[in-house]
């Protein structure tokens, strides 16, 4: 069948038998436990950190790890960490803490500064937000510094990767508001958004593409990570650090082009990216258990 003929089966897929779902159909179906044996043990960071960790996988060092945030100590720990929650989303509960000379803490995220008490405060806050409580832990971890500027948060780039082979990369800059973003291909080219991405651009504004020089590390990143967890799609979210590509986060159901409110995948990109996910489960039921 022709490329042509075959992006027209794609499109008319709807009320026909044995077509390619869509990616928004597979994520709902891994929403809503359709899909079977979905690895949501990613979304606990310190399990993932473990992971890593087993698997010679470049991530951020944990220094601490406490069952609940009575127990927060810093003692021992550098004068600038990471505090995070490890079962929330959005960054909620996640800290830039610098020490400071009257024993208080200065957030960077908020530019505020803390006692220890206010720390714990927002650390209970979280806990009692959290679905699953009896997982809850609150860890510290070291600060990733950007390999193009120290005094950036350092740039995410958010790859979608559909087992051992990326497809779409989201940069991501939180040093401006609204937040930056630009988009990649699988192979680190810039995307011509026109017919793959819409949105009104209202959360996020578009920047220039801003291609990292552990680009190719993080594409074997992603494609390493999925083929061990053997899933069909996950989203690898990578720092470019002066420690060279580091895995921050794994997403198994991104929200934020699977609800459309902050960018959407056109039906046309939609429909590809499922036949993606497909592509990707035969290639899974094909390779031999590690």
């Amino acid at each position: 069948m022709s490329k042509s003929k075959t992006a027209c089966v794609l499109l008319s897929k709807k009320g026909f038998p044995g077509m390619t779902k869509s990616w928004t159909e597979f994520v709902r179906d891994r929403i809503t436990h359709v899909e079977k044996n979905t690895p949501w043990w990613v979304n606990n960071k310190v399990t993932l950190g473990r992971f890593c960790a087993d698997n010679d996988l470049p991530s951020p060092t944990v220094f601490k790890v406490w069952t609940d945030p009575s127990e927060i100590d810093f003692t021992g720990l550098p004068e600038r960490f990471v505090l995070k929650p490890n079962i929330m989303s959005s960054s909620s509960g996640v800290m830039v803490l610098a020490r400071q000379e009257d024993g208080t803490y200065y957030e960077s995220l908020s530019k505020q500064t803390l006692t220890m008490d206010e720390i714990i405060v927002e650390q209970n806050r979280c806990l009692d937000k959290a679905t699953y409580k009896k997982s809850f832990r609150v860890f510290a971890e070291e600060i990733v510094v950007d390999a193009r500027n120290p005094q950036l948060v350092p740039a995410d780039y958010k790859v979608y990767c559909f087992y051992d082979k990326p497809i779409l990369v989201q940069q991501i800059d939180r040093n401006i508001n609204p937040t930056g973003t630009a988009f990649f291909d699988g192979e680190f080219q810039p995307l011509d958004l026109a017919g793959k991405i819409e949105s009104e651009w209202k959360h996020y504004q578009l920047i220039e593409p801003i291609l990292p020089g552990t680009a190719q590390s993080m594409l074997s990143l992603a494609s390493e990570v999925t083929k061990l967890i053997r899933t069909p799609f996950m989203r690898i979210d990578l720092y470019n650090s002066t420690r060279g590509a580091l895995i921050g986060e794994l997403t198994p159901a991104p929200g934020g082009p699977y609800h459309g409110k902050l960018y959407k995948f056109t039906e046309e990109y939609d429909v590809k990216l499922g036949g993606e996910w497909e592509d990707a489960l035969h290639r899974i039921a094909a390779a031999p258990k590690q």
